[in-house]
Order: C-alpha cells, then structure tokens, then sequence
C-alpha cells in the first residue's frame, strides 16, 4: 500500500486541466470548467521508489508514451469535486497495481522463487 506521504507527494507532482464539461447540467455546463483531467508522469515521480515505478510501468495498461497516466472526471457538477474523484481515480489504481505487487513479491517469498522474476 503507498503511504499517506506517498500519496501527498504523488497529488503535488500532478498536472491538472480542466476543461467545459458536455452533457446534462444545463448552462453550467457551457460557462464553468468542471471537467477535470489529471495527469502523472510515473518515470519522473520522486514520490515512488524504483520498484514501483517498473511495476507500474510493467503493469499498467493505460499509460500514454509509456509513461503518463491520465485520468478524467466530468461526474460532478463543480471542478473542485471532479478534482477530488481524479485524485481518487489515480490513487485508487496507482494502490491497486502497488498491491498486485506486494502479491507476487510475497509469493516469491514463500515458494523461494528468485527475486530477478519481480524485475
């Protein structure tokens, strides 16, 4: 599981956009930007050690250049709550593969499998 620093420093390194949000919300949706894209540039973070930088990179399937993941809300009808659920969306996910990590380094510690299979 990343730790709560870990996550503090992962939401500092993102790029935020947002942009006008489509669909139901009457005029709200053609005045305010309340659609909210967040990026995070996994081969660049400081926040995450190398390990969990290859396994994402290894693991995930939506990384743009191989190396950017990019998540999108237009949910809610203000940025500030789009905001939060992008957050969530990338943090829930970074969790997710970090946890399928743990999985298998720990069943290489149990079947005494070489650590080069996590590489």
């Amino acid at each position: 599981m990343l730790a709560e620093s870990q996550i503090k420093l992962i939401i500092n390194e993102c790029l935020y956009q947002t942009s006008r949000s489509g669909g139901k919300g009457g005029q709200n949706v053609n005045k305010l930007e309340t659609k909210v894209e967040i990026s995070f540039n996994v081969r660049q973070s400081k926040a995450l050690i190398a390990s969990q930088i290859n396994t994402i990179l290894i693991e995930s399937k939506c990384l743009i250049n191989n190396e950017i993941l990019k998540f999108v809300s237009s949910k809610y009808r203000t940025q500030l709550s789009n905001k939060e659920d992008v957050q969530n969306k990338l943090i829930n996910y970074l969790q997710k593969i970090n946890l399928t990590f743990l999985v298998l380094f720990l069943l290489c510690q149990i079947y005494e499998l070489p650590s080069c299979v996590l590489q």
